[in-house]
Order: C-alpha cells, then sequence, then structure tokens
C-alpha cells in the first residue's frame, strides 16, 4: 500500500467513528428525553436462584 492509500483509508475511518460517535449521542439524548435514567456510576447485577439442589 502507498502512502497515500494509508492516509485515505485513516481518513475513512475517522469519519466513520464521527459518524458513530454522533449516532451514540443522538440515541443517548433521545434516550435521557424518555423518562428517569440512573445517575452515573450505577451498575446492575443479575442473579439466577437455582434452589438449595444445585448448591
Amino acid at each position: 500500500m502507498s502512502k497515500k492509500e494509508t492516509e485515505l483509508e485513516q481518513e475513512q475511518r475517522a469519519e466513520r467513528i464521527s459518524a458513530a460517535i454522533a449516532l451514540l449521542e443522538a440515541q443517548k439524548s433521545e434516550i435521557e428525553a424518555s423518562g428517569v435514567v440512573a445517575p452515573p456510576g450505577c451498575s446492575l447485577a443479575r442473579y439466577q436462584a437455582k434452589g438449595a439442589q444445585h448448591h
């Protein structure tokens, strides 16, 4: 690959990343506008109880 192709690929990658960031920011805004959102630092935990015979 020539240096020009590498620069072009880098520019294209940067554009894709910028587009992805913009999309994620838009989705975040939609989620925040839709209702109550947990404060930063919160996490979820999922447990599945199997009963006494599966200890």
